[in-house]
């Protein structure tokens, strides 16, 4: 079983596996079918003072994190809370204590550790933007701060026990326990980058520091001795993620930052070596799949504002055909995932997975997308087979849609 969370409309979370053909399930905030839900209009019990965003599943499979906006007294409250997947039963977290978003309709932005026991979470403070994690053990106390102030990316490693963090332009390890300032070792200094990336060992980290020409895409053990190495020159602008082995690092990149988007997706192996290009067509964002073989990005056609979802292999000979599997318009909450996604693709997955299909949220058509946090309600959950054997499956209407992870 492989399981869906999106949310509808009205900002109701619900979950459906695409295999069974069932409808989909209620979560948290309504009850009923969604509207729009395999074409069918069913009964509806929607609290509207209450809303969801952001769902994320923990790597269990067992618990989801997201973000509740509850209206009292004509004021929001914004707040985190972590439910149980099987029953919707939820507990709060942590309660914003300022006002304000972490980006464009997202009131936190929640990752899990790989070992679902803690949740890292940005959210808005007095002080600014603060990375806080929080144990998920019924005894522990509050989260503990980690980083407060912006810029701030950051990428778990594979065994909870330290996190990467881009803050300003810092690179720092942090080991637990988080809150102690002798857990903080500062590695470089770097710019043209935003999440700094951890190999899947957690052994190696890769980061971006700039030359003249642009930058340079780095690569490091993580070893008393800090000897970085550089893989691949790149444009001023850049975004890099390991391949789930960690032989391979896929980086896209843009020589002008007045451009949206990269201008080219290579692979270069972590070795060192010469780098493969995938492709050279404008895009915002890629994401491996589960196994690596095999890679997706979201194309970016300026001219007439259309995104695509291609597919092509990462094994050579490269390049290879890309597939095309959908030309679409992205949801508003898609388009700030994508414009982000070096960051949301360690936390919320688009990718099913076994690395067959893959879930967005977004119209077939060119829409008039409000841009102030809510999305239009013509946004619809589609399914995509990653081989293009069959037309994109609509499961409903939605603004976010995420696989679970296993």
């Amino acid at each position: 079983m492989s399981r869906i969370v999106f949310v509808s409309p009205e900002g109701a979370l619900f979950t459906i596996d695409p295999a069974t053909g069932e409808l989909p399930r209620p979560l948290m905030g309504g009850s009923g079918t969604p509207s729009g839900a395999a074409g069918r209009q069913g009964p509806r019990r929607v609290n509207f003072d209450v809303a969801y965003a952001w769902p994320t599943w923990s790597p269990d499979g067992a618990k989801l994190a997201v973000s509740q906006v509850r209206v009292l007294d004509g004021q929001a409250e914004m707040s985190i809370q972590a439910v149980e997947a099987a029953t919707g039963r939820s507990r709060a977290l942590y309660t914003n204590s300022a006002p304000g978003m972490v980006a464009e309709g997202s009131p936190h932005y929640l990752y899990w550790s790989p070992d679902s026991r803690s949740l890292a979470f940005l959210a808005p403070s007095a002080e600014g933007l603060a990375l806080l994690v929080q144990d998920l053990d019924p005894a522990a106390g509050g989260p503990v701060m980690v980083a407060q102030g912006a810029p701030l990316f950051f990428q778990w490693a594979s065994d909870s026990r330290a996190l990467l963090l881009h803050h300003s332009e810092d690179l720092l390890l942090v080991q637990r326990p988080f809150d102690d300032p002798a857990s903080r070792r500062l590695l470089a200094a770097g710019q043209g980058y935003r999440t700094p990336a951890f190999s899947p060992d957690a052994q190696r980290i890769a980061y971006a520091s700039p030359t003249p020409a642009g930058a340079s895409v780095m690569a490091a053990q993580l070893t008393p001795r800090f000897d970085p190495q550089p893989l691949l020159a790149a444009g001023s602008q850049c975004a890099f993620a390991w391949s789930p082995d960690g032989r391979e690092l896929a980086v896209a990149d843009q020589e002008d930052s007045n451009v949206p988007g990269f201008a080219r997706l290579r692979i270069v192996p972590a070795a060192g070596g010469p780098a493969r290009t995938v492709t050279t067509e404008p895009m915002l964002a890629f994401f491996w799949a589960p196994d690596g073989r095999r890679i997706a990005w979201i194309g970016l056609d300026l001219s007439e504002q259309r995104f695509e979802c291609k597919v092509a292999p990462t094994v050579p000979p490269l390049p290879a055909p890309a597939q095309s599997l959908f030309r679409f318009q992205p949801s508003a909450d898609l388009f700030t995932m994508l414009s982000f996604f070096d960051q949301y693709a360690y936390s919320h997955s688009l990718w099913s997975p076994d690395g067959a299909r893959l879930v967005v949220t977004g119209t077939r058509q060119m829409v008039s997308a409000r841009r102030n946090g809510h999305t239009p309600s013509g946004d619809k959950v589609y399914l995509l087979d990653a081989s293009a054997a069959a037309e994109p499956r609509e499961l409903g209407y939605g603004s976010l849609a995420f696989w679970e992870w296993k």
